[in-house]
C-alpha cells in the first residue's frame, strides 16, 4: 500500500528570501554589536533591550542600513584625515606627545591669570543680606 505524501517543494522565491533573511541575520549581529558602537557615541552605553529593538530592523533593511555604514566607516575617515592633511596638521598625536604635553601642563608654573582665578575663587559669591526693618502696621 503506497501512501502518496504531498511534496515538499521551495520556490525560487522562498529560496530568494532565505538567501535575503540569512544575509541580514549576518549583517543585523555584526551591525547592533560593533557598527553601531562606531557609528554612533550613545549607542555605547544603550541596553541590551535597545539592541533587540534594532536586531529586527537591521536585520530586514540591510540593504539600506549598510550603505550608510560603509560610508560612516571607511569615506569619512579617509576625508577627515585628508581635511586634517590640507591644514597641516598632523593626522593624530601618538601617546608619547601626548604623555609628554600632560606632564609638561602639571610641571608648569602657575601662571599670573591663574593666580587671579584663585584670589576670585577665594572671596565669597554671596554677600550677607542686610535685615530689612519691619514695617510697622497701624492697630485698629
Amino acid at each position: 500500500m503506497n501512501i502518496a505524501l504531498p511534496l515538499q517543494t521551495i520556490t525560487e522565491f522562498e529560496t530568494y528570501l532565505i538567501y535575503y533573511l540569512v544575509v541580514g541575520g549576518v549583517f543585523a549581529i555584526f551591525f547592533v554589536f560593533i557598527v553601531v558602537n562606531l557609528i554612533d557615541e550613545h549607542a555605547r552605553a544603550a541596553s541590551v533591550g535597545f539592541r533587540i529593538i534594532i536586531f529586527p530592523a537591521s536585520m530586514l533593511l540591510w540593504p539600506l542600513v549598510m550603505p550608510i555604514c560603509l560610508a560612516k566607516l571607511f569615506i569619512a575617515p579617509r576625508i577627515a584625515i585628508q581635511k586634517r592633511q590640507k591644514q597641516g596638521s598632523k593626522s593624530r598625536p601618538s601617546s608619547k606627545e601626548k604623555i609628554s604635553k600632560s606632564i609638561r601642563i602639571a610641571t608648569d608654573k602657575p601662571s599670573k591669570t591663574s593666580k587671579k582665578v584663585s584670589k576670585v575663587a577665594a572671596k565669597p559669591a554671596i554677600k550677607k543680606a542686610k535685615p530689612v526693618p519691619k514695617k510697622k502696621s497701624p492697630n485698629k
